[in-house]
C-alpha cells in the first residue's frame, strides 16, 4: 500500500476516535442540558403534560 493512503486511513481513524469522544461526553452532559431547558420553559412543559392527559381521558 502506498504510503500516503496509510497516513490518510490513520487520520480518519484518529477523527472518527474525536468524534467518538465527543459523542460520549455529549450523551453524559445532554440530560443536564434538557433538564434546565425544560426548566426555563415551564409553560411549554406544562401544556404538553395537560395535553397527555386530555388524551388519556379522550380515549
Amino acid at each position: 500500500m502506498d504510503e500516503g493512503i496509510i497516513k490518510n486511513i490513520e487520520h480518519k481513524e484518529d477523527e472518527f476516535g474525536e468524534i467518538l469522544r465527543q459523542l460520549e461526553i455529549f450523551e453524559r452532559v445532554y440530560p443536564y442540558y434538557t433538564n434546565m431547558i425544560q426548566d426555563h420553559i415551564p409553560s411549554s412543559s406544562s401544556k404538553e403534560s395537560s395535553l397527555k392527559s386530555t388524551m388519556h381521558t379522550e380515549k
